[in-house]
Formats: C-alpha cells, structure tokens, sequence
C-alpha cells in the first residue's frame, strides 16, 4: 500500500490550479456515499449542498434538509465558529481539529479536512471530509486511513492521472473524463499499466521529464504547464502537478495530475493582443479620455488626459475617483447621473476640472457605456477658451449697459443715485467718482465726517461693480480689540488657542471674491497693517494654528473721518500701507454745505417711516434749514423720525447756525410737503438770482444745474426778471 509522507505534500498548491466541477459527478457522490467519514461538499457562498449518508446519520440530518441550505459552522460548537470562518476564508488546504455537535447536543472530537476547489482560475466551493476522532487509541490508524480515502477523493478532481513509480513506470492512471482519450495512443487505459511514460513523448520532451523527475525527487513536489506535440502533431498544454509518494518514509513514486489548458492559453493570447490593439487605439485618441469603474474609480487613462490633469498614471489609476478632479461648483445634479450606471444611453455635461497644480479647466465631458461590462468611458474637450470669449461677451454687454444707464441720467436731473439722496452739484460730482471707483479693481478710501453716508457709498460702487455677485463685508475696525482682531480678519484653525473648539473662517474668507468695507481705518494697530499689506499685495494669508497658507481675492474700500496724512505724521498709519488704500479718495460733503438736499431727504425719510402723506408746517422746514447739522444725514434721519414719532423737533440741544441763514416767510397753517418744496425752490431761485445781479448763466452754475432748466424753473415759479438784460 502507496502511503504519502505528509498530508501537505498532497494539498501542496492545489489552490492554483483549476479543479473540473464535481458537484454533480456520480463517480463522486458513489464514493463519497460509501465512505464511513463525513464527506461534504459547498458552493461559493459556503453554503452545504451535499452531505453523505454518513454525515446526515451522525450529525441528525435527513436527506431533505441537506437541500436547504445550511453552513458547515452549524456542524461544530458555537466557541469554534470564528476559528474555522477564519481557516476557511484563507482559501488554503485545511487539516485541523474541532469539537462538533451532534443534533441531540453531545460533542465529539473530528478531524477536519478541506481543500478548495477551482474551475476555470474561479474559486467554486469546498470539499472536505470529517473523522471521529472519539477514539483516540485509534487515531494515528484512523487519520491514515482517512488520507489515503482523502488522496482517492482528491483524484476525481483532475482530467486525468498517473501514478508511476521513479523509473517512470505507469501503475495507476486514470484517463476517462480527459480530454485525450485512449485513441489519442491508440492504446486502452488497461494497458497503460506497466508501460513507461517516456515511450509516449517525443525525444525533445524526454530531457524535460527527466529534468522535472530530478527536481519532484529533490523537492518532493512541482507543478508547471507543459507544451506537448501528440502522435498525429498536434500541438496541445497541459497543467500538470506532480506529487512524491513515500511509503514508510521512503519515496517510492510520483503522482501526476494534469489537466488540458490549450483553449485557456489560447484565449488568454487572444486577448492580449485584443488588448494591445485597444490600448494601442485608446493611448493615441486625440482627446484626453479614461476609463470608469461601477464605484466611479478610473482604471484607466491616456497620456492626454495625463497631461491634462498633471498627474502620473500610476497615481490615478485604480486610485482616484472622477469626483477627485471635479471642482465642486459643478451643478450636483449633473454628478449625480454618474451614479445612476443602469443607464445605458450615453450623455454629455458640462463640467469643470482642477489639475494638481490647481489650474481650472472647463470641460464639456462625453460619458459612453463599454458593451457587456459596468464600465464607462469618458472624455473631455476643452472649451475654457471659448467660455472666456463667452464670459468677455457677457462683461461687455454689461458694461454697454451701464454706460447707457449712464448716459441716459446724465440726459436728466439726477436727485438720487442708488440709495444715495441728493441733487446739488457736489452730490453731482460725487455719483461721477462712485461710477469711475466702480469700473476698475483699485482701493478706494472715503472720507467725510460721521453720519455722511460713507457706508451707503461704499456699498453703491460694490453694487455696480463686478464684483456685485460676491458678498460686500463690513468691518467697524475701531469696535474689534486688538487681542482677538487676527482672528476675525483670518480665522482660525480648530485648537489654534483656548476655545477655539472648530474652524472659523474670517472676513477675509467671506468676502473672497466681493469688496472688504473697513471702517474707520484710522484704528487698525500698525502690527495688523503689516499683514493687510501683504494680502493686498499677494492675497496670501495664514489662518491662526494653520501651516497651509490661502489665497483671497478682495477689493478693499476704506473709510475714515480722520485726515490719514496727519495720521502718518503722528506715527499711527504705515506710510506704505496708505499708499496701497489710497488710490481712489472721495470725499463726502456734510449736510450743512448742502442744505438745498435738505427737503428731499426729509421726503425721502418721511416715506422710510411711513408717513409720506404727513403734512410739513412751512415754519419747520425754516429750522431744519436753519441747523448746522454737526451729525449730518444720520442726525437728520434720527430728528424726522423723532418729529413723526412725538410731533415735535428736538435738535438735542446742538447750536443753530448763526450766518445768513435761508429764510422763508411763515405762512399761515400747514402745507403739503410737494407745495413745501415747491415754495422753497423759488425762494432759492430769486435770492441766487438777486445774489448774481440776475444773471442767469452765474446761477444756474452756482445752483449747479444748466441754464436752460433755470428759465424753465423761472417760468413754473412764476419768476421775472427785475432787471433789464438778464443774460
């Protein structure tokens, strides 16, 4: 009796090779029935879908309950479960001892064997046979007698075998379920016995045995693929494994299984140059495509697309996801139909894509479906060119626009601009330098006293900007304590100091793109000039507790009531860093050096506080008129919304001008607003008139508006001319 030295020298790298199906094999389930050990058979998922006759009898399972479904675990004691799901799952031949469980709950030791089985290269379940091992005087002759049962089992899993001894005499083989048949030699399978295996290869192959017969001897196994011409010249490969055999520690002869492989081989060729043809297209398309698994992994690019996104292959491929080089503005709805792969129907999007230097490209993106697989292939075309002649168009349509809005209210009399009230000419003069600030990208710097409308201003050349679709920020520079103030302006980074229990972005990250309003500039500390400097200069700026420096682009508009060159002088403004801020000044007139705006904002603010139709006693409007107005427009708002509130004027004690004051004679009850304003503009036609010796062309300069509206107010206000020859 032919006895293997060890059980390994048997399973040794079967797990590579491919086993023929034996799942619906009668040789098998014959044997397997006749057999006193448990022999059992799974699918893939380890699902039991055959157990011999003496498994069902020891384990309590009837024939109908071993089409069910159950898994080997159930065989075995709870506390052993995740040790065998554990061996098993390795995929490597098993011989190993358990405790199992008998279906009336008593437990015995077994013997476990398992060898996993393979079919075309695909892993297709297990095979296994369980020993009692109850009897432990026995189980040196049990476990022997089992592996040699094991080693016949093992034998029905190849095409064919030999067994023959080391001068290569056949004494066993089996040929029946191999594709070479007995008349392949012309020989019947009985009389192989005794034969010599080097009479049936051709003399260029009898150097290879001899070769592969030395080295199974010098280390007891060697499996390989062979090319062997057969008796008529054909051509055919076989997978061969060959085992020592030993009997009582001596090797006395060499199993060899083998298996036919030439249809394998020959596909495999096949589709390697079908491959190469493919990539051979692929790599020399001439647009920068990829190729796309279920999970939206790319496994594949061109050198296009390689120099498209700045990455080496071997850093994308199987390794980055589409949404990686996507940027995230791009419409979710349009990446989300990536995951809807049932789709078939292949589609085109827009998109836009960020290199690894962090360049933007915009993309128009052809997705398409690979016939018989979930994969996509994808490519792009580049039209960031032609996006740019788009975006060019769109700034140019806007700017015609806003020149012949322009245009046309400098065809009219402008009392408003925006939300800005006021008609005279320095107001005039002010709306031109707001739409010239709002052309260009340059800092601005405001000046006026407080309550001017500085704010309202800087807003109004943001509004008109390009700038208008980002955020306009407002920083009060003078309310921030020093101590926290780079942390507003940067943010900071989670753990940066005590409290800081989560990110927080700064103004510099909200207003990104829009226009940084900092009020009162006088205020900022020298220190954090240093660092507005460089941001104005490069945008860069380093939160607080982060390494990574970041980019912002801002347009910064300043305000102060301050005079900034005697600021420089007095040590408290960088020299330089006015001269970033101060590119374009504009100034703002207080209230008191246009009184003749006065009735239209007391309109305006009466209509802001609902009271439009409220009727003004023409003695009021004398003492508005009359006041200096020390809190400009914002203390005129605070004393008609006082007026409307207690039906009194409260000028908070302030002075009242003393000079020349415009007076109105008192009427008698109370007057319409419109008739108010009406009364008002003719007094201040004929006194400028009377000032200028009734010279037309002077007044309409000094009351800032042309001559030609001047006789057209005269006429409507009944105005003549006093003196003769008014020009």
């Amino acid at each position: 009796m032919l006895n293997q030295k060890k059980t390994s020298d048997v399973n040794t790298n079967t797990n590579s090779g491919n086993n023929p199906s034996i799942h619906d094999d009668p040789k098998f389930f014959a044997l397997a029935n006749l057999l006193p050990e448990t022999v059992f058979v799974t699918d893939t998922n380890g699902t039991v879908v055959f157990l011999n006759q003496a498994g069902i009898k020891i384990f309590g399972c009837s024939p109908v309950s071993t089409s069910g479904g159950f898994t080997l675990d159930m065989f075995f004691v709870p506390e052993q479960t995740v040790r065998l799901k554990k061996n098993l799952n390795c995929r490597d031949d098993l011989i190993q001892e358990y405790t199992a469980l008998k279906d009336d709950g008593s437990t015995f030791s077994v013997l476990l064997h398992t060898h996993h089985m393979f079919e075309n290269n695909s892993f297709t379940g297990i095979i296994g046979m369980i020993a009692d091992l109850s009897d432990r005087q026995a189980l040196q002759k049990k476990l022997l007698r089992a592996e040699q049962k094991w080693r016949d089992i093992f034998r029905n899993t190849w095409e064919f075998w030999v067994l023959c001894d080391l001068e290569c005499n056949i004494i066993e083989s089996s040929i029946t379920h191999s594709t070479i048949h007995n008349e392949e030699f012309n020989i019947s399978e009985s009389e192989l016995l005794g034969l010599n295996i080097m009479d049936f290869l051709h003399d260029d192959l009898k150097h290879i045995m001899k070769r592969n017969l030395k080295e199974v001897i010098n280390q007891g196994k060697l499996k390989g693929i062979e090319h062997i011409k057969l008796k008529d010249g054909e051509e055919r490969s076989f997978e061969f494994n060959q085992v020592l055999v030993y009997e009582d520690e001596k090797p006395v002869a060499i199993r060899i299984l083998a298996r036919e492989v030439t249809a394998e081989i020959a596909a495999k060729k096949s589709l390697e140059i079908s491959e190469t043809r493919y990539r051979s297209v692929f790599e020399n398309t001439g647009l920068p495509t990829i190729i796309l698994e279920n999970d939206l992994l790319i496994s594949m690019v061109n050198v296009k697309f390689e120099e498209l996104v700045g990455y080496r292959k071997g850093d994308i491929q199987g390794k980055m996801t589409l949404p990686q080089i996507i940027v995230k503005d791009t419409k979710q709805s349009e990446i989300n139909r990536f995951f809807d792969l049932k789709n078939a129907s292949s589609f085109e999007m827009e998109c836009r894509i960020i290199s690894h230097h962090g360049d933007l490209f915009d993309m128009i993106m052809k997705v398409g479906t690979i016939s018989g697989t979930d994969q996509k292939v994808v490519s792009f075309t580049d039209i960031t060119s032609r996006k740019q002649v788009e975006v060019n168009l769109l700034e140019s349509s806007a700017q015609l626009q806003k020149e012949n809005i322009l245009l046309r209210s400098s065809m009219k009399e402008r009392y408003r601009f925006g939300n800005i009230i006021g008609k005279c000419h320095v107001m005039q003069d002010m709306y031109e330098s707001i739409v010239n600030a709002a052309e260009t990208n340059a800092n601005v710097v405001l000046y006026g006293e407080s309550g001017t409308g500085k704010e309202l201003v800087a807003r109004e050349i943001h509004q008109m900007s390009s700038r208008k679709k980002h955020m306009f920020v407002a920083v009060n520079c003078g309310a921030i304590p020093e101590n926290i103030i780079e942390s507003e302006f940067f943010g900071y980074k989670k753990g940066a100091f005590t409290g800081a229990y989560t990110d927080k972005p700064g103004y510099l990250d909200f207003a990104d793109g829009g226009t940084l309003f900092l009020d009162e500039v006088g205020e900022i500390n020298l220190s954090m000039q240093v660092k507005l400097l460089r941001i104005i200069d490069s945008g860069d700026y380093i939160p607080l507790g982060s390494n990574a420096s970041k980019k912002t682009n801002v347009r910064i508009i300043a305000a102060t009531n301050s005079n900034l060159r005697e600021l420089i002088k007095e040590g408290s403004i960088r020299e330089d860093f006015f001269y970033r801020i101060h590119i374009i000044p504009i100034h703002l007139p207080p209230l008191r050096d246009r009184k003749e705006d006065i009735p239209l904002l007391i309109d305006h603010f009466m209509k802001m506080h609902g009271d439009s139709n409220k009727d003004v006693e023409r003695i009021l409007i004398d003492q508005f008129l009359d006041y200096d107005w020390p809190g400009n427009v914002r203390e005129l708002q605070n004393v008609v919304h006082r007026y409307i509130s207690m039906k009194k004027i409260d000028f908070s004690g302030s002075p009242r001008t003393k000079q020349n004051p415009l007076h109105i004679s008192p009427m008698q009850g109370d007057q319409h607003l419109s008739i108010m304003l009406d009364l008002y503009e003719k007094e201040i036609i004929k006194k400028t008139l009377s000032k200028y010796q009734w010279h037309r062309g002077k007044a309409a300069e000094a009351l800032g508006i042309n001559r030609k509206t001047l006789f057209t107010k005269m006429m409507k206000h009944g105005v003549e001319s006093t003196r003769g020859g008014a020009k």
